[in-house]
């Protein structure tokens, strides 16, 4: 499943095992989303910058899964979708 590599607290507040169930399921959560404008956004104002910027984010996506146990690995393909459409705007607009 996509979704299989989500750290043990990634869902915030969620105790009934039915919403989690159901929560494991969604490939985009609000966190993606989050992850995904912000990244837009980077690839807008600094559109060179994309390997720091992934560096960045495998980074702290490392230290999600080593510290809080509530990591996405999906979190570093949004974040690369985001950039590559915010630098794609930028150039087209």
């Amino acid at each position: 499943m996509v979704t299989g590599g989500r750290g043990d607290q990634y869902y915030i507040g969620v105790s009934d095992i039915d919403k989690n169930a159901k929560l494991k399921k969604c490939v985009v959560t609000l966190w993606g989303l989050a992850h995904f404008l912000l990244y837009m956004v980077i690839g807008w104002v600094a559109p060179d910058m994309f390997w720091p910027t992934f560096a960045a984010g495998v980074a702290f996506e490392s230290y999600e899964y080593f510290k809080y146990s509530c990591e996405d690995p999906l979190d570093i393909i949004w974040n690369s979708a985001g950039f590559i459409v915010g630098a794609t705007l930028k150039t087209l607009i």
